[in-house]
């Protein structure tokens, strides 16, 4: 954890008065969202999540930082320490009588619609957005917020328009609103490469758990390792067959580890390709993801539900030797896979 804490400091740094939302969105992008939680909570000030579900579930274990529902979507079981995501009238409406009936003043904050279009209210519904607003006694808006496209470094040009739209939507809203608000809208690579996007408070993820998305170094950690243990080593003969399907033949005497990981825990699961040559080069020349002591070994045929086996012939690995795995997404992991927290 001492990793991802240097992390969080690295992108203070450079965010100044900027507030901290540690988006824990997807179990903590695969690392375990209360215990992930728990132990970053001194460091920042906020969190941020997919849905009610996991909000209720931070709040239900004990955290007491503001919980913010980054996707417009909530039930009735949103509760006074959940912060909502409101794009639309109705949802406002819907909101205000669900603080009424449980007895507390709710807070939210709109989403604006600046370019992506997945999410968010459209800029010409602001007014009527503010008028209907004025007309609901039980929430009050706490903040307003759009989300990146892309990042800087690959699409300036429609991030800067992106950002220049929600400046003119934090005028317009400044102008008809007498409280204070926290406009937001940097994510991690827009924190980093673009700061004019930092405003009030920054929502960061990639960047706390050390993935590089921006262009500009900061001194990011790596802040996880996945192990598992090698069961068994067995001598295999050249002309036998290893593993399911009969699809690796040996082509030389060989020493084969079985290894307690396979698919159903996530090894060889990918992301989808962004290109048919870029997956041709990575199947061609495949990248090392199983590692023996600090050697890289190769898997051998097919990966089963639970196992894999991999040509231990240049070293001596014997059973119980650890191995390390590199996996193409940390959220492939399955949530069974025991998490260690090192602090």
């Amino acid at each position: 954890m001492q990793s991802v804490i240097q992390n969080i400091r690295n992108v203070r740094q450079i965010s100044g008065d900027a507030m901290f939302m540690a988006v824990v969105k997807s179990n903590a992008y695969g690392l375990g969202l209360v215990e992930f939680a728990r132990n970053i909570e001194p460091s920042i000030d906020r969190f941020g999540v997919s849905n009610v579900e996991e909000a209720n579930k931070l709040l239900q274990n004990g955290i007491t930082k503001p919980v913010h529902v980054l996707a417009p979507y909530f039930d009735d079981t949103v509760s006074e320490g959940i912060i909502p995501t409101i794009d639309r009238i109705e949802d406002l409406r819907r909101y205000d009588s669900i603080c009424e009936l449980k007895g507390y003043h709710g807070r939210f904050h709109l989403k604006i619609n600046t370019g992506m279009n997945r999410f968010g209210l459209e800029i010409d519904q602001i007014d009527e957005f503010m008028r209907v607003l004025q007309n609901c006694s039980h929430i009050a808006m706490e903040g307003v917020f759009t989300h990146f496209g892309s990042t800087y470094a690959k699409h300036r040009k429609f991030t800067r328009k992106q950002w220049m739209r929600f400046m003119f939507v934090k005028d317009l809203i400044t102008m008809n609103h007498s409280d204070p608000l926290i406009f937001h809208m940097a994510n991690s690579a827009a924190c980093i490469d673009f700061p004019e996007s930092r405003l009030d408070m920054v929502r960061i993820g990639n960047a706390m758990y050390g993935f590089q998305s921006a262009s500009t170094d900061i001194g990011l950690l790596p802040t996880y390792h996945i192990k598992a243990n090698v069961m068994s080593v067995r001598f295999v003969s050249k002309g036998d067959f290893i593993g399911y399907g009969c699809t690796f033949k040996a082509n030389r005497n060989m020493w084969a580890a079985v290894i307690s990981f396979g698919g159903y825990d996530g090894f060889g699961l990918s992301r989808q390709p962004k290109s048919i040559l870029r997956d041709i080069y990575h199947r061609l020349f495949p990248k090392p993801k199983l590692f023996i002591h600090g050697q890289p070994v190769t898997p051998l045929g097919n990966a089963s539900m639970t196992y894999i086996i991999a040509d231990v012939s240049h070293l001596n690995a014997k059973p119980g030797d650890t191995v390390v795995i590199k996996v193409d997404s940390i959220l492939s992991l399955k949530e069974t896979i025991e998490r260690k927290y090192v602090i």
